[in-house]
């Protein structure tokens, strides 16, 4: 005997009780357990006993496969007592399977709601630590100028409380437009994994500071800025995804990669037409007696007077040769 179940955000969709086995799953009218969904294949999946009496499910040679946890999987074997979700296309299903000590009368699970939003509560509170994390690794809020660090924090609880479930929102309905139907639990978790690896990234960037030389500090600065996106938003446009990730996740960062590039090349491109000269000096707040990189003002300010100057006699002289060319 097992139990079957379709799922959605709110709990159990759909459930059937079958006492004989085999029990086929999917699209076509002659399934036992149907799921109209178009992402489902006719004859997508069944429930089984194997020789040895062991209920297993596999996959029936389907478009999109058998997905547990992320993975896509040929088949698996359900233990006595067990409970497993699985993924065919955009459906969810749960296959439940009664253990030895079950009564003949197979009682039903209440629906989910409750579970499902105690763990959207739970995804939300962990990006929400990671965010006041992020502020805290900040060198800037531990300046003896900053006096309004309750204020500060309390604004950022706020206004995160209310972005990460809007952004999570607007996730699944972005994904749903391509035909992926995410949970918008998945989506909150997504986002803390990101917000997380930002407080990692911001770690990075306030240690180097204080240890590394200035000239290998802008370039794993730059490294660190350009990291975050080109490792996570292929991860978040992969949410609902099935089948192998590798090459659209390569594809999109890739992708990320070469905009990053040509908006910095514009973005020199541009300052050195205008003759705007480039700033070169990062000052944060001494931790323990070390100032990191920045110890003196001054010869920054005349080096930036200089480069200042330079980067006008370039623009004029370009400025000059465009006129000349133009005549």
């Amino acid at each position: 005997m097992i139990a079957v179940r379709l799922l959605s955000d709110a709990g159990v969709v759909r459930e059937q009780v079958f006492r004989e086995l085999p029990v086929l799953i999917g699209r076509g009218p002659e399934c036992d357990f149907v799921i109209l969904d178009a992402t489902v294949s006719r004859r997508h999946a069944r429930v089984y006993a194997d020789d040895t009496g062991t209920l297993r499910v596999e996959d029936l040679g389907s478009d999109h496969g058998l997905v547990t946890d992320e993975v896509r999987v040929p088949g698996a074997a359900l233990a006595p007592g067990s409970l497993s979700r699985y993924r065919l296309g955009a459906a969810e299903v749960e296959l439940v399977v009664p253990s030895l000590d079950d009564t003949a009368e197979f009682k039903p699970a209440p629906p989910m709601a409750r579970g499902s939003a105690l763990r959207a509560a739970g995804w939300c509170a962990a990006g929400l630590l990671a965010i006041v994390a992020r502020a805290l690794c900040d060198p800037s809020f531990w300046s003896p100028w900053q006096q309004e660090r309750a204020t500060m924090l309390s604004s950022l609880v706020l206004g995160a409380a209310v972005a990460l479930p809007v952004f999570a929102f607007v996730l699944v309905g972005l994904l749903r437009i391509v035909g992926r139907r995410v949970p918008v639990t998945l989506a909150l978790r997504a986002f803390a994994l990101v917000a997380w690896a930002g407080v990692l990234v911001g770690a990075l960037d306030a240690l180097a500071y204080y240890v590394l030389p200035k000239q290998l500090l802008g370039w794993l600065q730059a490294l660190l800025a350009s990291a975050l996106p080109i490792l996570f938003l292929p991860y978040l446009a992969s949410l609902g995804r099935t089948g192998p990730n590798g090459r659209f996740r390569a594809g999109w960062a890739a992708a990320i990669a070469a905009l990053i590039v040509a908006s910095g090349l514009a973005s020199q491109l541009s300052a050195r037409q205008k003759g705007t000269p480039s700033v070169d000096f990062d000052v944060q707040v001494p931790i323990l007696g070390r100032s990191g990189p920045a110890k003196n003002l001054e010869p920054f300010l005349d080096g930036m007077l200089d480069d200042f100057e330079t980067a006008q006699q370039n623009a004029e002289k370009e400025r000059r040769e465009s006129a000349e060319a133009g005549g």
